[in-house]
C-alpha cells in the first residue's frame, strides 16, 4: 500500500514476480570411446555468455572462448581426460550454469608386421628377398615406429629397399618416422644364403608412439629351408680344372659324415669319414682297381651316412 503524511491510500500496487527455473548446462559430444589422437567438438546451450571452457588432458583446436558454446579437441594424451564448461545464462536473470564430463582417452591404435620369403627352399649361395609390412591398422597416426631386423647366421646381407624409413644394416634396426591411419610400409632385404646353423628370420615392432594396443601382431618369421645334401651325380676328374670334385652340397655342415663307394659289382672302391669334397676319383681301397689309381669311366654306387641316417645313390665317373 501507498501512505501519505501518516495515512494509507486505498490505491493497491500489483507487482508481477517472475520465476524462471533454472537451465542445467550439458555437455553433448562424448564418445563412447575417445581414441588418442582424435578429434573431438563438445557443444553446450547456445544463446548465452562468458562461456569458459576447461580442458584437461587434449589441446584446444577451435572454439572455446568467452563467445563459443563448443570446444573442439585433440586429445593427445592416453588416460584421464576432462571438459568443463560454465557460463551466464541470458534468462532475463543472470545466473551461473556449470557442466563437466569424464573423457577415458585410450589408444584405439594397432600396428602389425608380417614377412615373407620369396623361395622357402633354396640352395647355399642363393640370394633370397625378405619382404616385411608394417600397417597402421588403428585409428591414430604412428611416430618414431622401430622395427628389429636382425639376419641370423644363415644369411649374408645384401641391401634393402624401403617405401618408408631408413634400415641400419650394422644394428638391423628398420626406424619408420610417421605412419598415418591405414598406410603400411614395405621393405625388401636381398640377402645370401650360407652355411650356418639358423635359418629363421624375424621381424619385431619394438616401440612407436602411442604405444600399440594389440602387441600380439608385432612379430613375425619366415623359416628357409636350404637345400643342403644335394648330390651331383657326374663329375670329371680329367684334369681340366672343371667338374674335378665329387661334390655334395652343404656336407661341410656335418664334419662326422662318412662316405662310401661301390663298383657295380658291390666291392668297395673309395671311403671316407669327414668327407670334403675333395674326391678326384681315385680308389683308395685294394680291389678291382690298386689304391690311388684312377678309376675307369662307369658307373658306381654310394653310401652316404650323416648323423644315423643313410643316403644312397648313383654317381658317374666320365673322362
Amino acid at each position: 500500500s501507498i501512505t501519505n503524511a501518516g495515512c494509507s491510500s486505498l490505491v493497491r500496487l500489483a507487482i508481477t514476480v517472475t520465476i524462471f527455473d533454472g537451465v542445467e548446462a550439458t555437455i553433448t559430444g562424448n564418445l563412447p570411446v575417445t581414441c588418442f589422437g582424435q578429434e573431438v567438438t563438445y557443444t553446450t546451450q547456445a544463446g548465452n555468455t562468458g562461456y569458459e571452457w576447461d580442458v584437461i588432458g587434449g589441446q584446444v583446436i577451435d572454439g572455446g572462448s568467452a563467445s563459443d558454446n563448443f570446444v573442439t579437441v585433440l586429445w593427445d594424451n592416453i588416460g584421464a581426460g576432462f571438459v568443463s564448461v560454465s557460463y551466464t545464462s541470458m534468462n532475463g536473470c543472470e545466473a551461473t550454469s556449470e557442466a563437466g564430463i569424464d573423457v577415458n582417452v585410450t589408444s584405439c591404435s594397432d600396428i602389425t608386421i608380417t614377412k615373407t620369403v620369396d623361395n622357402t627352399s633354396p640352395s647355399i649361395g642363393e640370394v633370397v628377398i625378405f619382404t616385411i609390412t608394417v600397417t597402421n591398422e588403428g585409428q591414430s597416426e604412428f611416430t618414431g615406429v622401430l622395427v628389429s631386423e636382425q639376419l641370423p647366421n644363415g644369411f649374408g646381407y645384401i641391401q634393402v629397399q624401403s617405401s618408408n624409413g631408413t634400415f641400419n644394416p650394422i644394428t638391423g634396426m628398420w626406424t619408420i618416422p610417421v605412419l598415418a591411419p591405414g598406410e603400411s610400409a614395405t621393405m625388401q632385404l636381398w640377402a645370401e644364403v650360407v652355411l650356418g646353423v639358423n635359418y629363421t628370420n624375424m621381424a619385431t615392432i619394438i616401440t612407436s608412439e602411442p604405444v600399440d594396443s594389440d602387441t600380439g601382431n608385432n612379430t613375425s618369421q619366415v623359416t628357409v629351408v636350404p637345400s643342403c645334401l644335394t648330390v651331383y651325380n657326374e663329375f670329371s676328374p680329367n684334369g681340366d680344372g672343371a667338374n674335378e670334385y665329387f661334390i655334395i652340397d652343404c656336407i661341410e655342415m656335418y664334419p662326422d659324415n662318412k662316405l662310401e663307394v661301390f663298383n657295380r659289382y658291390g666291392s668297395p672302391v673309395y671311403t671316407a669319414r669327414g668327407y670334403k669334397n675333395n674326391w678326384t676319383g681315385k680308389a683308395n681301397v685294394d680291389g678291382v682297381v690298386r689304391r690311388d689309381e684312377q678309376l675307369p669311366t662307369g658307373t658306381y654306387y654310394y653310401v652316404l651316412e650323416i648323423n644315423g641316417k643313410t643316403k644312397t645313390g648313383w654317381l658317374y665317373i666320365m673322362k
